[in-house]
């Protein structure tokens, strides 16, 4: 009895949470980084409010490949994005830093602000990896907004 009662709390705390007959195909490095970039490209990011007047999105896309750059190059880095284009997963977690890059600069701000719909995605995105790293290495959301969230949208 006492195992069961263990057992079952290791499974209702478990990050990620086991999946139910899922097969997973298990990544390459079991340690891996992994960085899930969010990224704002809503209407409110055409406004002209950052340092020295330019518009928030292009101030997000000039900081971003400097993050990248510093980010290990043997770490996976994905990205999602809710713009002119819709809310969508654009790069799946990679190494693929020029398709990356390439992906940011396409983006045009315009649409609204599904701030934890996306933070979701992302999250959903870095469970999957957990668990082809069998939950080893480590993970983290990178989420680049003005904080304007949609009503209902607040993460």
């Amino acid at each position: 009895m006492v195992g069961d009662t263990i057992s079952s709390e290791l499974r209702e705390n478990a990050w990620p949470p086991p999946s139910e007959g899922e097969l997973v195909e298990l990544a390459e490095n079991p340690l891996a980084k992994n960085y899930m970039v969010v990224l704002d490209g809503s209407g409110s990011m055409n406004e002209y409010e950052c340092a020295d007047g330019k518009r928030k999105i292009d101030v997000a896309k000039q900081a971003i490949p400097e993050f990248v750059a510093a980010v290990p190059t043997d770490a996976n880095i994905g990205l999602v994005v809710f713009d002119n284009d819709g809310l969508s997963l654009r790069i799946s977690l990679e190494k693929d830093r020029d398709g990356f890059l390439q992906k940011i600069r396409s983006i045009t701000a315009s649409g609204g602000t599904p701030l934890h719909s996306a933070v979701m995605l992302g999250r959903k995105e870095l469970e999957h990896q957990a668990h082809r790293q069998q939950a080893y290495g480590e993970y983290y959301l990178v989420i680049v907004t003005d904080g304007e969230a949609n009503a209902g949208q607040d993460p």
